[in-house]
């Protein structure tokens, strides 16, 4: 029989691998953010990842370093202006058909961990993926794209779901899912 202390030992430490494991994704995610903020005319700087996109304003500079538009903002520092600012952010995703599956404006504020790293992830996966996929040739990537096709024969896996009619340029012209595409960067990456 299991005691009742080695139960509590056994979740301390589920509990520690989960809070470093969000610390090393908080760490690399603001890094990230940085990089691509530090490409704006007027860069701004993530210090705490989980307190800093509460406003909106980041996110909202993110965007813009992003898709390249400029994005309409809330002036003040007020709850008002804060989830103007989110929102907005929010419907700037959910315009380009990126799905944003329980994330919602008070989470934002909230600064909730795993809404915040959700939110950030998506966006990886949707802008910086696609625009790393833009820069692929088609003809001199065939055949590594072919090689990727075994990721569809596992049955249930996220990357055998069918490609959306009508999704992004990515979709269309590559029909790959943003998956497949962080896979093959990821190989390329590594041969260098």
């Amino acid at each position: 029989m299991v005691s009742l202390k080695a139960l509590f030992e056994v979740e301390a430490v589920d509990g520690s691998a989960i809070v470093e494991q969000e610390q090393i994704q908080k760490r690399t995610f603001t890094n990230w953010i940085n990089a691509q903020l530090s490409k704006r005319s007027h860069p701004t700087v993530v210090q705490d990842l989980f307190s800093d996109l509460r406003d909106g304003t980041q996110l909202l500079d993110l965007l813009e370093v992003m898709s390249g538009q400029r994005m309409k903002r809330e002036r003040g520092h007020g709850v008002f202006q804060q989830r103007g600012n989110i929102e907005t952010a929010l419907n700037f995703l959910k315009n380009k058909s990126i799905k944003l599956v329980n994330i919602n404006i008070p989470d934002i504020i909230e600064g909730k961990p795993s809404i915040i790293l959700g939110l950030i992830w998506t966006i990886i996966l949707h802008c910086h993926i696609e625009e790393l996929a833009n820069t692929l040739s088609y003809g001199s990537r065939s055949s590594s794209l072919d090689s990727l096709s075994s990721l569809d024969s596992v049955p249930g896996s996220p990357s055998s779901s069918p490609v959306p009619r009508g999704g992004s340029p990515l979709h269309t012209r590559f029909r790959l899912s943003a998956k497949k595409s962080l896979l093959l960067w990821v190989r390329d990456q590594c041969k260098k």
